[in-house]
């Protein structure tokens, strides 16, 4: 039961909660109301405060946000000095509460070049609240292609596998106008394909996945890897399995993100003729 203090820091709160309703279109829901009075003031103040800064705000660029009119040029700064220039150049960005996430080893020089001649031009909300934090990530400047289709192949293949149709439909190429020529296979095909080996197989009891690698030609890619795995044959109830080289065929959409066109598994699906 919660004594004198809680229940008037309670009524605060539920003052400072119509106030945001009715002021900022501000929507809460009940499980919003499970936390302890005295956090749930702070949680509030903070929202109140957030939506004040933005209701005002402007963008502005990071260069400003954090007041540092110039720096160093990468060419003018001596080779030992970098390591300690950048980490000097990050505590900038951190005490301003700006990180920068990159998602990959990048050298220190293209790191400092990143900072220097992209990032320090680039808007950003104008909004200062205390334990927010405004996170960059380097991939969103310079997004690791191989990387990305390596993971969509690995999503889609774990896909196939415990049948996940809703992830291998939204995961298949919709044929969204950009492709090339009349053969690509949209998701129709790619789902037939699939539910043809489902047929065959009841239930798979086991599959493994090796290193991917692709090869990326514009907005097209082929990427490959060692599988194997293992099922229950529907028709003998028989253990069966297989082993080999998959090939997995991708397409760039408008969206410039990556869908599967096709696949090609040892022993469930035949490779394209």
């Amino acid at each position: 039961m919660e004594n004198r203090e809680e229940r008037i820091q309670r009524a605060l709160n539920d003052q400072k909660r119509k106030h945001l309703e009715e002021q900022r279109g501000v929507r809460f829901f009940q499980g919003d109301r499970r936390m302890p009075p005295d956090a749930e003031g702070d949680w509030l103040g903070y929202i109140a405060e957030f939506e004040r800064q933005y209701s005002a705000h402007k963008r502005i660029s990071v260069r400003a946000f954090i007041g540092h009119s110039g720096v160093q040029p990468l060419a003018s700064i001596p080779p030992q000095e970098l390591d300690a220039t950048l980490e000097g150049l990050l505590e900038l960005l951190l005490d301003n509460n700006i990180v920068i996430h990159f998602g990959r080893p990048v050298s220190d020089a293209e790191a400092y070049r990143f900072i220097t001649e992209e990032l320090l031009e680039e808007e950003m909300d104008n909004i200062r609240i205390d334990g927010m934090i405004h996170t960059f990530a380097y991939n969103d400047f310079h997004p690791d292609e191989a990387s990305t289709i390596r993971t969509v192949v690995e999503d889609g293949l774990l896909a196939f596998f415990t049948r996940d149709r809703g992830a291998l439909w939204r995961m298949a190429s919709h044929a969204d106008g950009s492709a090339p020529d009349h053969r690509r296979a949209v998701s129709s095909e790619l789902m037939s394909s699939c539910e043809q080996v489902y047929s065959r197989i009841a239930a798979f009891t086991g599959h493994g996945v090796g290193i991917v690698t692709c090869a990326i030609d514009g907005r097209d890619a082929e990427a490959r890897c060692l599988i194997s795995w293992a099922g229950i044959e529907r028709q003998t109830r028989l253990v069966h399995g297989g082993s080999g080289e998959a090939v997995i065929r991708l397409h760039q959409n408008r969206y410039h993100t990556w869908d599967i066109v096709r696949l090609a598994l040892p022993g469930l699906m035949p490779e394209e003729e």
